[in-house]
């Protein structure tokens, strides 16, 4: 079962911003068990909508970084230029295994803030 996560607009993301998203896997959605993610090959995507092409695409050594595979940590760096000329707006996330079948491992929705000029 997949982890449902939310990033709202108090998370303090911004178009055209970078941002590092912290992450870990559970075993179950339900539970807090960290799961082992030693040897997975990790796959983040996000698109306007669900059914909407893929606007950012990170993997394992491109984008996402596991700090504690034991413990399922990581963090997902989105550069600004991954994020430049979106609209202000909520996004579509997840992140999944690569290799045969996918197992999604988390899901959700992300809101970006419209970036401010001083």
């Amino acid at each position: 079962m997949a982890l449902h996560v939310e990033i709202d607009a108090d998370a303090g993301w911004f178009v055209g911003a970078k941002i590092v998203l912290p992450f870990i896997v559970y075993q179950d959605g339900d539970s807090r068990t960290p799961q082992d993610i030693t040897g997975f090959d990790l796959l983040f995507k996000l698109r306007r909508n669900a059914d909407d092409e893929v606007l950012v695409e990170k993997a394992t050594g491109d984008g996402i970084l596991v700090t504690d595979a034991v413990n399922g940590a990581g963090e997902i760096t989105i550069l600004d230029t991954d994020t430049a000329g979106f609209a202000e707006g909520q996004y579509e996330l997840g992140m999944m295994r690569s290799d045969d079948p996918i197992t999604v491992l988390f899901f959700g929705e992300a809101v970006l803030n419209k970036a401010s000029v001083p």
